[in-house]
């Protein structure tokens, strides 16, 4: 087991983690990322998220961010992006164009656009900024296609489509659960990750993904939880999350169970 001694960072995932269902930090987590920051621990958010709504959600708190998947960072002021993270602009254009009747929203230039019948304020806590149509976008720095559907065989089929045609270049991945009443088919590049991301970030401060604390709840938080020091699952984790873990909190999202396992494990 870690000791509080040997981490020198902690990073958390947003939704379902660090946030409870209204998407809003509480002012008892913040009290406890304000004390890690005075102990001298580096505290940051590993978020799907765009850059512009993590930002706003930290308000005034200035901390080093990890956001859309690892394909951009904040670190000492300055907003980094990783260009090998983003899908080819003509080859998200197929994929959108060879998918006409599928309903989607993407996130281009750390703002959201969408195809379809999507009801941008169902998914508007990916981006802070909608800015229409995916027509109305250069597809530059898009890191995320998110195909949706109330008929998740549709998106099976939709997806060995995509896989057909462009295996190599993009990771397909379906949700098996429903989300907000629609399945969710996501479309990222073959070099996107938080925990490159992560280590992206960690390499500012000369650290390593050892000597850090990461809390998370999802299916995409396992490549984190296999690869940083001590990954640490939320209460309301699935099963098959919670077994990558090395700790799991004793409270949920709902119930500041991050920042109440921090401050515990660090006596704040």
């Amino acid at each position: 087991m870690f000791t509080p001694e040997e981490i020198k960072a902690v990073g958390a995932d947003l939704d379902g983690t660090l946030l409870p269902e209204s998407k809003v930090i509480t002012p008892f987590t913040i009290n406890v990322i304000e004390k890690l920051i005075n102990r001298g621990i580096k505290f940051f958010p590993v978020t799907g998220k765009s850059l512009s709504l993590t930002r706003k959600i930290f308000g005034k708190i200035d901390v080093p961010m990890v956001a859309l998947e690892g394909a951009y960072i904040r670190v000492n002021g300055q907003n980094l992006w990783d260009y090998s993270c983003f899908i080819e602009p003509g080859l998200a254009r197929k994929i959108l164009e060879n998918s006409e009747k599928t309903d989607a929203f993407l996130i281009s230039n750390d703002r959201v656009y969408t195809k379809g019948n999507v009801p941008y304020k169902r998914y508007g806590h990916w981006a802070c900024d909608y800015e229409g149509s995916w027509e109305k976008s250069s597809l530059k720095n898009l890191t995320v296609i998110v195909f949706l559907s109330r008929e998740r065989r549709f998106l099976e089929d939709l997806r060995s489509s995509i896989c057909r045609q462009f295996d190599g270049f993009i990771v397909p991945y379906l949700v098996p659960v429903m989300y907000y009443n629609r399945y969710i088919l996501t479309i990222r590049s073959l070099n996107i990750s938080k925990f490159k991301g992560t280590v992206r970030l960690l390499d500012h401060f000369n650290l390593s993904a050892d000597e850090m604390l990461f809390l998370g709840d999802w299916r995409n938080d396992i490549p984190m939880f296999k690869r940083i020091g001590f990954p640490v699952a939320m209460r309301n984790a699935e099963p098959d999350v919670a077994q990558y873990a090395k700790a799991v909190t004793m409270n949920t999202n709902e119930e500041d169970g991050a920042a109440r396992f921090l401050s515990g494990f660090f006596n704040l």
